[in-house]
């Protein structure tokens, strides 16, 4: 169920600590479920996918009722340092993926009630 935020979900992606790691994923809305693959019941939902590292937003799409990122390219971590005081130093990648409903759009996906019960992805 959506948070106050909007939060559909948030996730840490675990990368491979020795080789980049290229990552297709399809996030997709559907009421119920027992419903694989319909969205026939689940009027259009517009939602964001935001990639995070560090906390700084990298990547962002939108669209509604269900979003394709294609070969998304995440960096390892081998050989840099957790911290630097050099802003331009390449540091250790923390990744993370978040949907998020759009509150101004959609209002009701801050708050479990009929229209956003069952929503699944």
């Amino acid at each position: 169920m959506p948070t106050k935020y909007g939060i559909i979900f948030k996730e840490k992606i675990v990368i491979s600590p020795a080789d980049h790691t290229s990552a297709t994923m399809n996030i997709k809305m559907l009421k119920g479920a027992d419903e694989f693959d319909k969205v026939a019941d689940l009027k259009p939902k517009y939602f964001r996918v935001d990639v995070l590292d560090n906390g700084k937003t990298i990547y962002s799409q939108n669209g509604y009722n269900q979003i394709t990122l294609s070969h998304f390219m995440f960096k390892c971590n081998n050989g840099l340092p957790d911290t630097s005081e050099d802003p331009n130093e390449e540091i250790k990648h923390n990744y993370v993926i978040q949907a998020l409903f759009d509150l101004h759009e959609w209002p009701a996906g801050k708050t479990q009630c009929e229209e956003s019960d069952d929503i699944t992805w």
